[in-house]
């Protein structure tokens, strides 16, 4: 084990994951020689920033590495930071997940808790409708909401009165790690997220800001009969969003609540706290049901 990998904290767990080798040791005993910072963890999780980078997508297995190097790691506060960043990327398993909402560290389940994935609940013959080239696209930046606005009024042009561009679009959108993809808003959820599990799902209706140009989300809901997300997945979607630029709510404008009836299976969006079915009659949980 070289001294300087063990002075600074890198075990061979962080080796064998890939986030260190020879190289980016010697970059980073560089860095180190030349400053006057002697908090060993700040290296850990530079290396650790870096690594992921260039990574947006995590495979199970290399999720559950990366999260191991947080569990096992002297610094708690670091630890858990790089734990529940491994959470809410692309590809983090839910086996991880689920097991991370028993985790001793209080921030690290909370996190766990709010990115619950939601699977699909709707109707069987729409869920062929997905296929590995559904259309999507991400809306990931500013510059991705100015094409897809530019794709529903393509003369539009920034900043002037623009004949034919209508002043809001709105789309479905799905959230999936840390990212939201959106689709043509007559599209199926299940097809915006080509079969697989979310973290959330609704619509969002992009609008002009004062500059004339499509970079603020005005209205976003859960709405999505297909996957009933809870008002709670909110936190998916912020996530998703805290790093686009775009201008967005603090919070759904229109938060449904969902409950499958025990009854008759129906699914039902409560109103006024009526926890009673409206095909049956029957009484609905007080809790989110999908997953029974």
């Amino acid at each position: 084990m070289d001294p300087f990998a063990e002075q600074l904290g890198f075990t061979p767990a962080w080796f064998a994951a890939g986030v260190v080798n020879d190289e980016i040791l010697a970059r980073i005993k560089t860095v180190w020689e030349e400053s006057d910072d002697r908090n060993t963890e700040h290296y850990r999780w530079g290396a650790f920033c870096d690594f992921v980078k260039s990574r947006p997508t995590l495979t199970p297995e290399l999720a559950n590495e990366l999260y191991s190097l947080g569990n096992n790691d002297p610094n708690p506060s670091m630890g858990g930071c790089l734990m529940a960043r491994v959470l809410g990327m692309p590809g983090s398993p839910r086996s991880l997940i689920d097991a991370a909402r028993k985790s001793n560290r209080p921030h690290v389940a909370k996190i766990a808790e709010r990115l619950r994935l939601y699977y699909y609940v709707g109707p069987a013959d729409l869920a062929r409708l997905a296929t590995a080239e559904s259309p999507r696209q991400s809306l990931g930046s500013a510059a991705s909401a100015l094409q897809l606005w530019r794709q529903y009024f393509p003369s539009f042009k920034p900043g002037r009165h623009n004949a034919g561009s209508a002043d809001s679009l709105t789309v479905t959108f799905v959230v999936q790690g840390a990212a939201i993809l959106v689709a043509d808003r007559h599209s199926e959820h299940i097809a915006c997220a080509r079969g697989e599990p979310v973290n959330s799902a609704g619509e969002l209706t992009l609008a002009l800001n004062k500059h004339g140009q499509p970079l603020v989300i005005t209205e976003i809901s859960n709405q999505s009969t297909g996957f009933c997300p809870e008002p709670a997945s909110w936190f998916a979607v912020q996530h998703a969003l805290q790093s686009t630029g775009i201008q967005h709510p603090q919070n759904f404008t229109n938060a449904l609540i969902f409950r499958r009836c025990p009854s008759c299976r129906a699914t039902n969006v409560v109103k006024d706290h009526w926890l009673h079915c409206e095909v049956c009659g029957a009484e609905l949980p007080a809790e989110w049901n999908f997953a029974d």
